[in-house]
């Protein structure tokens, strides 16, 4: 459990220190992108932005029967090509845990309409750099009921978000993540 709010944790303080508000942020071609933000074959509705001069964003869905077996090894494998190195997250945890994980997450999401299951997995390399790139693959699933725990999920459609984070900001995550409790605590 401890492990599983450490990935919300990740993944909520994550997205908020970079993500990109209106005005700014700007609409990139994928071209554009760092060559570990990866688009996959059989990408549709693919997305790319860049937060000022920090974090590049790239979001895409594909087409994929869960757990996504055939994504994570090509991300891992195209991101290893490139020199990068596979770590357990930004999290508290990090020194804890010297190889990741592939653990999926499922929590129920009220927040969003509709309201829905989400089966979610986060993945983190680094370069020699210290550049950090992030990954997190999400299934939702349509649902009402906050105890739907179906075995799987209910359609083949992964929602693909990556993005890349420069050393300096890569370092200051990390350095707010272990000073900061984290939802089990």
């Amino acid at each position: 459990m401890r492990h599983a709010s450490v990935a919300f944790l990740f993944a909520s303080l994550l997205t908020a220190s970079c993500r990109p508000h209106a005005g700014q942020y700007e609409v990139i071609q994928t071209a554009a992108l760092p060559t570990s933000l990866v688009v996959l074959a059989g990408a549709s509705s693919v997305k790319a932005y860049r937060q000022s001069d920090t974090c590049v964003f790239v979001q895409y869905d594909v087409s994929v029967r869960y757990p996504a077996e055939s994504v994570v090894a090509s991300l891992s494998r195209e991101l290893s090509q490139l020199g990068l190195l596979p770590q357990a997250s930004l999290s508290v945890e990090s020194a804890l845990l010297p190889q990741p994980e592939v653990e999926w997450h499922r929590f129920f999401d009220a927040v969003r309409k509709p309201t829905g299951r989400v089966d979610q997995l986060l993945l983190s390399w680094r370069d020699s750099s210290g550049n950090v790139t992030s990954y997190e693959l999400r299934y939702t699933s349509p649902s009402k009921d906050p105890a739907d725990v179906a075995s799987s999920p209910a359609n083949d459609t992964l929602h693909v978000a990556g993005i890349f984070m420069p050393a300096p900001v890569a370092k200051a995550w990390a350095e707010f993540a272990k000073a900061s409790p984290t939802p089990s605590q």
